[in-house]
């Protein structure tokens, strides 16, 4: 100890500075967070930009706190629709839903509080200068996460333990050929 109780001098250590790794393993969750909520941004601008060439007129919805549930807003002579883009530039398979507990009977889509609740969700997937677009009503997009669960469930990890009930809802692009490109069905949408 030194003269006043304290500990005797040493190194000084910057309570700061942290070595490479760490800061390299902060960087890489900061960059998967920023590539996520940079192709998240791409896809809403690229569904955006379809839906003002089909003769919509779409205003944004940013920011979680506005409205949790929905991203776009777009109006037509007939309808008003709330419309939530999921993105994931892969073509191996098309991201509809984040990670979620068992499926209880919460929903996927609309569950948190406030007065938007989407009509549709707008799967983008391919890549940015070649997209996909899966539109789905509301219904078949919670249907389909739920069958996705079970499916997911019913499996087992490579090691034979069962496998965790939270996971992120993919599906493969051949079950959502019917929806790839059916813009059509937001038009027969009457609201």
């Amino acid at each position: 100890m030194g003269k006043s109780g304290s500990p005797p001098p040493g190194p000084r250590i910057n309570a700061d500075r942290r070595c490479g790794v760490h800061q390299a393993e902060e960087a890489g969750v900061l960059m998967a967070v920023n590539n996520r909520a940079r192709n998240g941004k791409i896809g809403e601008l690229l569904v955006e930009l379809e839906l003002v060439k089909k003769g919509w007129h779409v205003q944004r919805l940013d920011g979680a706190s506005m409205a949790p549930n929905g991203d776009l807003i777009v109006v037509n002579q007939s309808n008003i629709l709330i419309i939530q883009v999921k993105t994931s530039f892969s073509c191996r398979s098309v991201y509809l839903a984040g990670h979620r507990e068992g499926v209880n009977n919460n929903s996927y889509y609309n569950c948190a509080y406030g007065p938007v609740k989407a009509h549709f969700i707008i799967a983008v997937s391919g890549k940015p200068e070649n997209p996909y677009f899966y539109i789905l009503p509301i219904v078949d997009a919670e249907r389909l996460c739920v069958e996705n669960h079970c499916e997911w469930i019913a499996g087992r990890r490579r090691d034979g333990g069962e496998r965790s009930q939270s996971h992120q809802i993919k599906v493969a692009p051949e079950k959502l050929e019917d929806y790839k490109d059916k813009w059509n069905l937001l038009e027969a949408t009457r609201n």
